[in-house]
C-alpha cells in the first residue's frame, strides 16, 4: 500500500504541472487581483445576507424582490467579468481532467482495460468514458 500512496503523491505533484492546473492557478490569481470583481462579490454577499435578514425579519415582498433584482443584476455582472469567465473555463477544464482521471481509476478497479487511455487521441480511440477525449 505504501508504494501506491507514494505513486499517488508523485501523481499529485505532476497534476500541478498540467496545462489545466496552471491555467486554473493563473485564473484564480487574476480573480484575486481584480479589485472591481472582488468589490462586486463582496456587494453580492452583503445583498444576499440582507435578503436573508429581510425574510427572517418579515420584510415586505417588495423589499425582498427589489434586493433580489439587485442580486440578479450583480450576479450577471460578476459572471460576465473577463477574469471570472476565464476562471470558470479553467475550472471546468480542470474538473473534466479530474473526472477523466477518476473514470480511469474506477475502470481499473472494475478490471477494465485502461491501457489504451494514453491521453492522446489515436485512430483506435473510441472515446470511452475512461478516455480524456470523452467529455464526461
Amino acid at each position: 500500500m505504501r508504494d501506491i500512496l507514494k505513486l499517488a503523491n508523485e501523481f499529485a505533484k505532476n497534476i500541478k504541472k498540467t496545462e489545466e492546473y496552471l491555467n486554473l492557478a493563473q485564473a484564480r490569481k487574476n480573480n484575486d487581483n481584480d479589485i472591481g470583481l472582488n468589490a462586486k462579490i463582496n456587494e453580492f454577499n452583503a445583498l444576499t445576507e440582507n435578503v436573508k435578514k429581510l425574510i427572517a425579519g418579515g420584510g415586505s415582498k417588495e423589499e425582498v424582490d427589489g434586493e433580489n433584482a439587485k442580486i440578479s443584476e450583480l450576479y450577471k455582472n460578476i459572471m460576465e467579468n473577463r477574469n471570472m469567465v476565464a476562471f470558470n473555463k479553467a475550472s471546468n477544464e480542470m474538473n473534466m481532467l479530474m473526472n477523466n482521471i477518476n473514470a480511469i481509476l474506477v475502470a481499473a478497479v472494475n478490471n477494465e482495460d485502461v491501457s489504451a487511455c494514453s491521453g492522446e487521441k489515436s485512430s483506435g480511440c473510441s472515446g470511452c468514458r475512461k478516455c480524456s477525449h470523452q467529455k464526461i
